[in-house]
């Protein structure tokens, strides 16, 4: 396992603004799985989006999310990626650039861009509910090839509060527009490392 710093962009639209943007530090940020289904009982939740999770599931909402964004309960976030390139050796692609791009829906609109931390398997997980998959590494999703230039890192169904850092606004020119939030819950991933203190 590793942890990974990561952002996530959310467009402005007229049902989320400056209000909603900011609860969603103090409320984790859903899947619209999750989203869709925020009065079922706990109880009911777990098992039903369990049996909603998988790899086909989690390549479906990756190559083809048109079809599933109201029924994911996958959440698409950006680590960015390095890749390789004839020309030049290799290219990066900046994780803040795919958040920007999705946050301004490629430059038509304002958008909030959140920093969150999350926990990534080194293998393959699509099914487990508590940690993420580095959709980005083709040497584990080869089929995910067509938007690797994204670098996503997808999360499952919520990522809690705690680990959602700060969410910031932007314009359609991708710049700053003078609204910022810190999550006054937030943890610092530190706390939850390998690394101990001596005794």
């Amino acid at each position: 396992m590793f942890i990974q710093w990561c952002l996530k962009g959310i467009s402005e639209r007229p049902t989320f603004g400056d209000t909603e943007a900011e609860a969603l530090l103090y409320s984790g940020i859903k899947s619209n799985w999750l989203f869709n289904n925020g009065t079922m009982p706990v109880e009911l939740a777990i098992p039903t989006v369990q049996s909603a999770l998988g790899l086909s599931a989690l390549l479906t909402h990756v190559n083809n999310y048109a079809a599933v964004r109201t029924t994911s309960p996958y959440i698409s976030l950006s680590a960015g990626v390095v890749l390789a390139d004839t020309a030049l050796g290799s290219r990066k692609f900046p994780a803040w650039r795919s958040a920007m791009d999705f946050a301004t829906e490629w430059g038509r609109s304002f958008g909030y861009v959140y920093r969150v931390w999350t926990i990534v398997t080194p293998q393959p997980a699509p099914q487990v509910l508590s940690v993420s998959d580095e959709v980005r590494n083709l040497n584990l999703f080869d089929a995910a090839w067509k938007y690797q230039s994204q670098g996503e890192i997808t999360a499952k169904l919520v990522i809690p509060s705690a680990q959602i850092q700060y969410v910031i606004k932007v314009g359609s020119d991708r710049r700053p527009a003078g609204f910022r939030r810190d999550n006054t819950g937030f943890v610092n991933p530190e706390t939850i490392s390998n690394l101990l203190v001596e005794i």
